[in-house]
């Protein structure tokens, strides 16, 4: 069953004859050198960056906890992933209406050199089996399963499908995460009642541009705002108005750059009062929008005008009928509450800056911004497997749930097609639904 003569294994007889095409792809991929075998086990498996393949004590046992999640009755099924050819083995013996299992490569290079070491002929020679790379566009399709370490070894074609895939599974996590949020958030809903009453309504702001050409900049608060603050501030004296997140108001400040209106929504106080400890002063005519559920200690912080705006959840439900404000959307970034302000302002032309959702710099934020700090420790592994294409097509190290916001907010540009969005930064991840402005130096 074992063979590591190159090219010798039955079934790349079988890729050959029935999917040629995948096969030159597979052959002209490059090599993996520093794959590892554990032989020791009693079933020897690659272990690449660290990352063991499938369990080298009961790998049969671990794909077959994957076979819960397929419905009893599917008739076809896509397996993203095939890490040492378990799983997909398992699927075929188990699931007897299947009719079609569409096996997705993640990794040419590493599934080529797992051909010349285990013989996969078994599955492969499947009549129900389609193999298939996914595309860089590609997106999931249910019903699925997924071999969950070939997500942190993905090549670049399956980038954006692994980010995808990786957002559905920790979708349930997030809920958890912010579920246990919400005694704080509830208790500061109360602490902030007065406030909700006394301050604007965001609602006032939406559609005072649907007359009006002129441009909106949302500055978010990565590495690479620091680098666009001049082209910021000539966008503004040509007539723009300008957006800011919390944690972009102390650079933008530093450079003599004022914003029309800043965000925040962070619900932890040192997440968001360290933002406003500075003099404010010359933010008199700036207004700050929040939601209700940020710290009372920092909406206390900011001495101006503020606007209240709740988000779609149903958190939200029994206030905004008692205390109607205007709705923002978010998917878990205040960058997306900023965006959703812009459009529903009016606006047709939307710059982001700053809006790198990755580290192009080493750097976590802006330099200035309280919670920048060098992430540049990022083992070499660990900015191997989170990655994003910045505007070059250079892979830019980020982190799973900037993937995510990144995701979530091209899901948001594709369905506004009315407004026209630039990115002012080459260094961030590349943003789909932008184009990039090529007057950024």
């Amino acid at each position: 069953m074992y063979n590591n003569d190159n090219f010798a294994s039955p079934a790349i007889s079988i890729i050959r004859s029935r999917w040629p095409k995948i096969w030159r792809q597979l052959e002209n991929s490059p090599h993996w050198d520093d794959i590892q075998v554990d032989g020791e086990k009693t079933h020897p498996t690659f272990i690449c960056d660290g990352i063991h393949l499938a369990s080298a004590y009961d790998p049969d046992a671990e794909a077959k906890l994957q076979l819960g999640n397929v419905p009893a009755d599917a008739t076809s099924l896509r397996l993203y992933g095939v890490g040492m050819g378990y799983l997909p083995r398992h699927l075929l013996e188990n699931h007897n209406t299947l009719d079609r299992l569409e096996v997705y490569i993640f990794n040419t290079s590493l599934f080529r050199e797992l051909l010349n070491w285990i013989d996969q002929s078994d599955w492969l020679g499947d009549k129900r089996i389609e193999l298939k790379i996914p595309s860089r566009d590609e997106k999931p399709a249910r019903p699925w399963v997924v071999t969950p370490t070939c997500l942190q070894l993905a090549d670049e074609h399956a980038g954006r499908l692994r980010d995808h895939l990786a957002i559905e599974i920790n979708r349930a996590n997030l809920e958890a995460f912010h579920g246990r949020r919400r005694t704080i958030e509830t208790q500061q809903l109360q602490d902030n009642l007065q406030l909700i009453e006394r301050d604007g309504d965001v609602a006032e702001l939406f559609g005072i541009l649907a007359n009006d050409p002129r441009e909106i900049v949302v500055a978010g608060a990565g590495p690479s705002l620091n680098k666009l603050t001049s082209r910021i501030a000539e966008k503004k004296r040509l007539g723009a108005l300008l957006i800011a997140v919390d944690s972009a108001l102390r650079p933008l400040l530093h450079d003599g750059v004022k914003p029309d209106i800043v965000v925040t929504i962070d619900p932890l106080r040192d997440g968001i009062l360290p933002n406003f400890q500075i003099d404010l002063t010359p933010l008199h005519e700036t207004v700050l929008v929040y939601y209700p559920t940020s710290h009372l200690d920092a909406l206390n912080a900011w001495p101006f005008r503020r606007m209240t705006a709740y988000s779609n959840h149903e958190f939200y439900q029994e206030i905004r009928k008692s205390h109607p404000k205007g709705v923002l959307l978010t998917f878990g970034s205040v960058i997306h509450c900023a965006i959703d302000l812009a459009v529903k302002m009016g606006t047709r032309n939307i710059a982001l800056a700053g809006a790198d959702f990755s580290f192009p710099s080493g750097k976590s934020h802006a330099e200035g911004a309280p919670h920048c700090r060098n992430v540049l420790d990022l083992n070499a592994q660990q900015a191997d497997r989170y990655w994003v294409f910045n505007h070059a097509g250079d892979k830019v190290p980020s982190k799973p749930n900037m993937i995510s916001y990144l995701r979530d907010l091209e899901e948001y540009i594709r369905h506004h097609p009315q407004v026209e969005f630039t990115n002012l930064s080459r260094d961030g991840a590349h943003i789909e639904g932008t184009h990039y402005d090529e007057g950024q130096p």
